[in-house]
């Protein structure tokens, strides 16, 4: 006996929320322009460390500064993290620095995940998403230069090539003035 079988085809909303999905991801994983003005001052902030100290752009006066906008369950970030840790290795003891912010996530999540992977740099919380929200980060992992009078020079979202980064940064500490 024959059987016949009938296709069923998925629902348009479950059709549409693929394709939601799918741009989302290849959102994130392309660079594409922040909505920070490049050029601009950079707003000042200060957030709490995984140590609980605060920290922020006013401590580093006249060096150049990296914001890496990150979370743990990011994966793109961790691959944009393992950029930025030889950077920083090549660069910190001619005035470059990172901070590391991490967006919306509970401290002992973060905690947990640095403990397993550790940064070089400060790991900074920006539980409530103000910092970001400040600087209009849309989507993860976003960094932003900031040269050493805390003008954005360079501001991304998605993974950013060691390459581009460190023109980038060597243009910013070979500026005078």
């Amino acid at each position: 006996m024959h059987q016949t079988r009938r296709s069923v085809s998925p629902s348009p909303i479950l059709s549409i929320l693929g394709v939601l999905l799918t741009l989302s991801i290849g959102l994130s994983c392309a660079p594409v322009e922040s909505e920070v003005a490049e050029g601009t001052q950079a707003p000042p902030f200060q957030l709490p460390t995984l140590g609980g100290e605060l920290l922020g752009t006013p401590d580093y006066p006249e060096k150049v500064v990296l914001l890496d906008f990150w979370a743990t369950w990011c994966v793109p970030c961790h691959a944009q993290a393992e950029i930025i840790k030889p950077l920083y290795a090549e660069y910190k003891d001619q005035g470059f620095e990172v901070l590391s912010i991490d967006v919306e996530e509970d401290a002992d999540d973060v905690r947990s995940f640095v403990e397993e992977n550790p940064f070089p740099y400060p790991v900074l919380l920006d539980e409530a998403g103000k910092v970001s929200g400040q600087f209009a980060v849309m989507g993860l992992p976003t960094v932003v230069l900031l040269d050493r009078k805390g003008q954005i020079i360079f501001a991304r979202t998605g993974v950013v090539g060691a390459a581009q980064l460190r023109q980038l940064i060597e243009g910013a500490l070979g500026q005078t003035g």
